[in-house]
């Protein structure tokens, strides 16, 4: 195993299980909440989740707010206007109730709540508040409803400059929810084209982080996995919405595959995702399907035998980089994804200007291979 000195950190306390729900009152208790502001997007409303948690923190006495101004790739603005009513409404807490959106959203409107200002003020790349993050926010309790994201484990919230059309970060340990609630039971809800992209989300997390420099034996652990799982699962999770052991299955990947980046970091991969998001609004976990193959083709050099590993974990028999990348292009087709740029819309003409967006992400400053803005450039030509 070695000497080498590793990062190890979890730094949150969690609850999964069908039914585990039901008891968020006692944990919002428990985290001192009287009051939650509760964080979702308009579907959570729609179909009855966010008021189903209102409930449940009513009849333990617990008073709560509903804000669904959230959208996917989630907004700065929005950020400020949650933390407005937030203040408004004398909330003491957050309940995230979602996917990465929300969730993000709600990590960066816990921020803006305590120290006002502008999400901007503090973007982890420059901000002039960035290090002002401390551990005296509001309690946050984080309810997922995907399994892809893995943001309940991290201690980052990405949001949209809508200004600019950019992504930025907000970094801290201090950004780790205090709470999540994991229930496999929420996710049935999710339609299959959200199942598959989601559940690449998770797969793209623990490849990334298996192969960086800051991959080690926890990190590992943890991939390995999510791997098993997600070649066990998230295809029996599309084809069969109801099958709770499937979902199940994949709401402990993405958890997994969360925690091992928190730890390893990413790659390539989200360096060349975020601006598919930011000046395209393509949804995440889609363009993390569409780039991962072309980014372990660039590793290969360096992270063959690991691709090949995890390739196998998840049940496909493949020898090398190239037959482990085809293998995740083919399990993206197998469930419905497009798997290439073209497909989603992206013109070659907008290639310049994503590159360079992918240039200035710090992801991929922990990508096992060095890149440049021209081989960023590149591997976006081979998704095409």
């Amino acid at each position: 195993m070695g000497s080498a000195a590793y990062n190890i950190s979890v730094g949150f306390n969690g609850r999964f299980g069908a039914g585990s729900l039901q008891e968020i009152g006692k944990i919002s208790q428990r985290a001192g909440i009287k009051k939650a502001l509760i964080v979702c997007d308009p579907m959570m409303v729609k179909i009855g989740y966010a008021e189903k948690i209102s409930g449940i923190l009513a009849e333990s006495g617990l008073g709560s707010v509903i804000f669904d101004q959230c959208v996917e790739n989630p907004r700065a603005l929005d950020v400020t206007a949650g933390a407005k009513v937030f203040n408004e409404q004398g909330c003491d807490g957050i309940v995230a109730l979602g996917g990465g959106s929300p969730i993000d959203q709600a990590k960066a409107i816990r921020v803006i709540a305590r120290y006002g200002g502008t999400a901007q003020d503090f973007n982890a790349m420059g901000g002039s508040r960035a290090r002002e993050i401390k551990g005296d926010m509001a309690p946050m309790i984080v309810v997922p409803t995907t399994s892809g994201t893995g943001s309940e484990a991290t201690r980052a919230a990405v949001i949209t400059d809508s200004e600019k059309n950019v992504k930025f970060f907000l970094v801290s340990p201090f950004l780790l929810p205090t709470n999540v609630i994991l229930d496999p039971a929420l996710t049935l809800s999710m339609p299959p084209k959200v199942t598959a992209a989601t559940g690449m989300d998770a797969l793209v997390h623990s490849l990334e982080a298996y192969v960086t420099a800051s991959a080690n034996p926890i990190s590992d652990s943890f991939g390995r996995t999510s791997f098993m799982l997600i070649g066990k699962s998230l295809k029996k999770a599309v084809e069969n919405g109801e099958d709770m052991d499937a979902r199940s299955d994949m709401s402990m990947a993405s958890l997994l595959a969360g925690m091992a980046f928190a730890i390893a970091n990413l790659g390539a991969v989200h360096a060349l995702a975020h601006p598919l998001g930011g000046r395209h609004h393509i949804a995440h976990g889609l363009a993390n399907s569409i780039m991962m193959p072309h980014v372990m083709r660039y590793n290969a050099k360096t992270s063959e035998a690991k691709y090949v590993e995890a390739v196998k974990l998840m049940g496909k028999d493949v020898k090398n980089a190239e037959e482990a990348a085809q293998a995740i292009t083919n399990f993206a087709a197998e469930i419905g994804l497009p798997t290439k740029l073209s497909e989603i819309g992206i013109k070659e003409e907008d290639l310049i200007q994503l590159s360079k967006d992918a240039a200035a992400d710090v992801n991929h400053y922990s990508n096992p291979v060095p890149c440049t803005e021209q081989t960023l450039l590149e591997m976006y030509k081979k998704a095409l």
